[in-house]
Protein backbone atom coordinates (compact mmCIF):
# COMPACT_ATOMS: atom_id res chain seq x y z
CA UNK A 1 0.00 0.00 0.00
CA UNK A 2 2.61 2.57 1.08
CA UNK A 3 6.38 2.38 0.91
CA UNK A 4 8.32 3.89 3.80
CA UNK A 5 10.14 7.16 3.12
CA UNK A 6 13.77 7.93 3.94
CA UNK A 7 12.71 10.04 6.94
CA UNK A 8 10.49 7.22 8.24
CA UNK A 9 13.37 4.77 7.91
CA UNK A 10 15.74 7.19 9.67
CA UNK A 11 13.30 7.63 12.57
CA UNK A 12 12.74 3.92 13.11
CA UNK A 13 16.23 2.66 12.28
CA UNK A 14 15.06 0.13 9.69
CA UNK A 15 16.47 -0.24 6.18
CA UNK A 16 14.27 -0.29 3.09
CA UNK A 17 14.76 -4.04 2.41
CA UNK A 18 13.48 -4.78 5.93
CA UNK A 19 10.17 -2.93 5.58
CA UNK A 20 8.46 -3.08 2.20
CA UNK A 21 5.07 -1.56 3.10
CA UNK A 22 3.00 -0.24 5.97
CA UNK A 23 0.76 -3.29 5.65
CA UNK A 24 3.79 -5.32 6.69
CA UNK A 25 3.92 -3.51 10.05
CA UNK A 26 1.17 -5.53 11.72
CA UNK A 27 2.20 -8.80 10.09
CA UNK A 28 5.79 -8.39 11.28
CA UNK A 29 4.67 -7.68 14.84
CA UNK A 30 6.30 -4.25 14.90
CA UNK A 31 3.22 -2.90 16.62
CA UNK A 32 2.93 -3.67 20.35
CA UNK A 33 0.61 -6.66 20.93
CA UNK A 34 -1.81 -4.51 22.94
CA UNK A 35 -2.13 -2.07 20.02
CA UNK A 36 -2.06 -4.53 17.13
CA UNK A 37 -5.79 -5.10 16.71
CA UNK A 38 -6.65 -1.40 16.62
CA UNK A 39 -3.73 -0.62 14.30
CA UNK A 40 -4.70 -3.41 11.89
CA UNK A 41 -8.32 -2.19 11.93
CA UNK A 42 -7.15 1.30 10.90
CA UNK A 43 -5.14 -0.14 8.02
CA UNK A 44 -8.08 -2.30 6.88
CA UNK A 45 -10.49 0.64 7.02
CA UNK A 46 -8.13 2.77 4.97
CA UNK A 47 -7.36 0.04 2.42
CA UNK A 48 -11.02 -0.89 1.93
CA UNK A 49 -12.22 2.68 1.51
CA UNK A 50 -14.33 2.63 4.69
CA UNK A 51 -12.20 5.54 5.96
CA UNK A 52 -10.56 8.30 3.93
CA UNK A 53 -8.11 8.97 6.74
CA UNK A 54 -6.98 7.41 10.02
CA UNK A 55 -5.05 8.50 13.07
CA UNK A 56 -3.89 6.29 15.93
CA UNK A 57 -1.47 6.36 18.84
CA UNK A 58 0.35 3.05 19.19
CA UNK A 59 3.59 1.55 20.43
CA UNK A 60 5.96 0.72 17.60
CA UNK A 61 9.07 -1.45 17.90
CA UNK A 62 12.03 0.44 16.52
CA UNK A 63 15.04 -1.37 15.06
CA UNK A 64 16.77 -1.10 18.45
CA UNK A 65 14.07 -3.40 19.88
CA UNK A 66 12.60 -0.66 22.06
CA UNK A 67 8.90 0.17 21.81
CA UNK A 68 8.23 3.89 21.33
CA UNK A 69 4.87 5.64 21.26
CA UNK A 70 4.05 7.03 17.82
CA UNK A 71 1.21 8.98 16.31
CA UNK A 72 0.47 7.34 12.98
CA UNK A 73 -1.71 9.19 10.48
CA UNK A 74 -2.69 8.07 7.02
CA UNK A 75 -4.84 9.42 4.21
CA UNK A 76 -5.99 7.89 0.95
CA UNK A 77 -4.21 9.58 -1.95
CA UNK A 78 -5.58 7.43 -4.78
CA UNK A 79 -8.46 4.97 -5.07
CA UNK A 80 -9.36 2.33 -7.64
CA UNK A 81 -12.67 1.89 -9.43
CA UNK A 82 -14.05 -0.05 -6.46
CA UNK A 83 -13.27 2.69 -3.92
CA UNK A 84 -10.29 0.87 -2.41
CA UNK A 85 -7.06 2.65 -1.58
CA UNK A 86 -4.33 2.23 -4.17
CA UNK A 87 -1.96 4.78 -2.66
CA UNK A 88 -1.83 6.13 0.86
CA UNK A 89 0.27 8.92 2.34
CA UNK A 90 0.98 9.24 6.01
CA UNK A 91 3.19 10.30 8.85
CA UNK A 92 4.76 8.63 11.84
CA UNK A 93 5.66 10.94 14.73
CA UNK A 94 7.50 9.80 17.86
CA UNK A 95 5.35 10.98 20.81
CA UNK A 96 7.12 8.97 23.52
CA UNK A 97 8.27 12.04 25.44
CA UNK A 98 4.72 13.42 25.54
CA UNK A 99 3.41 10.08 26.77
CA UNK A 100 5.98 10.08 29.61
CA UNK A 101 4.82 13.54 30.72
CA UNK A 102 1.18 12.34 30.70
CA UNK A 103 2.03 9.55 33.13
Amino acid sequence: MTSPTASWLALTGYARPEIQSTAQLASERLIHPDDGTAFARCLRNLASGRAASVRIEARFRFKSGVYRWVLASGKTAEIDGYGRAVRVVGTLIDISDSKLVEQ
